[in-house]
This record gives structure tokens, sequence and C-alpha cells, in this order.
């Protein structure tokens, strides 16, 4: 199996850090999903071998709720090692909800890679997928990312920094467990 096909099996789906929001409640009970749309790209070049995700996260704090929409594409390098590159929301996609159940199709001609988003690169080593990057998405702030996928589960640490101070996220690594799809929302 190609180290992108094992890879792929192990973050899509659903996960939640509910365990973990239980035992640590300054943290919000979030759920993740990602969904493989190749299949929903018109006009893919040939032999396209990469995959395009949606991307969704769900938190929810004790007084309000936030959601995240990200379009990924995950690149597998021959050395082994997979690179997350971020795209910008198409356009006619910002006017309705960009998630799996609404977004039916795309074109590959209209999607725009994220310039302020560097790629991340995941290596696979002791079977765990590890990844480490930083961004500046504007002036002044710095998106950190740490991240570890295991068989069933993964951990992040996602922290958003303006100038040097954390203004958003966590720098504790928030730990993702598989759910069953009955349990997603």
């Amino acid at each position: 199996m190609y180290t992108l096909d094992i890879f792929l099996n192990r973050i899509k789906g659903a996960y939640s850090n509910r365990a973990q929001h239980t035992e640590h409640t300054s943290l919000p009970q979030a759920i993740h999903i990602t969904t493989p749309v190749n299949e929903r790209i018109n006009n893919l070049p040939k032999n396209f071998d990469d995959v395009f995700v949606i991307d969704e996260t769900y938190y929810r704090y004790e007084d309000h709720m936030m959601e995240l929409h990200h379009l990924y594409r995950y690149h597998a390098h021959s050395d082994g090692s997979i690179a997350l590159i971020s795209y910008e929301l198409p356009s006619e996609s910002l006017a309705q909800k960009f998630d799996r159940q609404h977004v039916q199709q795309l074109s590959y001609n209209e999607l725009t890679v994220k310039q302020s988003f560097a790629p991340i690169l995941y290596t696979f080593e002791n079977d765990v997928f590890t990844s480490e990057g930083s961004s500046e998405i504007a002036p002044g702030i710095t998106l950190h990312v740490v991240m570890k996928l295991y068989r069933d589960h993964y951990t992040v640490i996602e922290a958003c920094y303006a100038n040097g101070t954390l203004v958003s996220g966590f720098e504790e690594p928030v730990c993702y467990e598989r759910m069953i799809e009955q349990e997603v929302v």
C-alpha cells in the first residue's frame, strides 16, 4: 500500500476530542471531519495522484460555537513524505456552506493555492505520521501546527500567535479519537 493510501485511510472520517474534553474542560469540545473529494472535481489532470479533501472542524465552547472549513490537497513525495497544501475556498462556494454535504462540484481550473499558508510536510516513521510547521498567515500573525497521526487517533497542536503572543488555539496537544458514523452530527 502506498504511503498516501495509508495516510488517507487514517485521516478520513470523523474524529472527536470528547474523551479528552471530559478530563480537560479548558478545551472546547471538537469534531473534526475529513472527506476526500476528487470525484467532485472536474478537469483533474490525467494521472492525477494527489487527493483533495474537504476539512471541517466544529468547536463547541461554553458560550458559542465556531466552525472552520478548508480545502486541502495531499501530495505524496517519492521519499514517502506527504505534503498538505491549502487552497483558497472557491468563490462560488463562499455563498453556500463549504462542507462535505453542500459541495457537489468544483472545477480544478478554478482552484488556487493559498499563498499565505506554507505547505506542511508529514513524515512516516515507526507507523506514525508526524508534521510540524509554521505559516505567517498575515503580517505579524503566525500559525504553528504540530500533528501526530496514529492508526486510530491523532494529536494536534494549533496555536495562532500575534507578534509572539498566543491569541487563539492551544499549545497543548488535543487528542482526537475516531468516531463511528452514527455519532457524526
